[in-house]
């Protein structure tokens, strides 16, 4: 698995879209990420946040000590597998993406 070309750049949307790390809304005029490249012979793109990608890097580099390179198939933050401590980890580190990905046990949306 891994990209045969892949390409981010920050946007300001024209219209409203859905980030891809916590599947909340990116509203219209918001600065954030657009991702676009060819994944195992598939065109994929997909938007997020600037804090929820600042979250996932920090987590994956920091938290787990992985090196992040594209196509190293780490799930979106609202797709991944927690270890103990590691919700709690980002909810102090990045509280407004932790709301976002566990609205329940972090107390709503933001």
């Amino acid at each position: 698995m891994s990209y045969e070309f892949f390409s981010r750049k920050t946007v300001v949307g024209r219209k409203g879209h859905s980030c891809e790390h916590c599947r909340k809304s990116i509203p219209q005029g918001e600065s954030h990420f657009y991702c676009a490249g060819k994944f195992d012979g598939y065109f994929v793109d997909y938007r997020e946040h600037v804090e929820c990608e600042e979250a996932w890097l920090a987590l994956n580099e920091e938290l787990r000590d992985r090196a992040h390179e594209c196509g190293d198939g780490y799930a979106f933050l609202a797709d991944d597998d927690y270890d103990t401590g590691e919700r709690e980890w980002l909810h102090e580190r990045f509280p407004v993406v932790a709301r976002r990905v566990w609205p329940n046990l972090f107390g709503g949306a933001a």
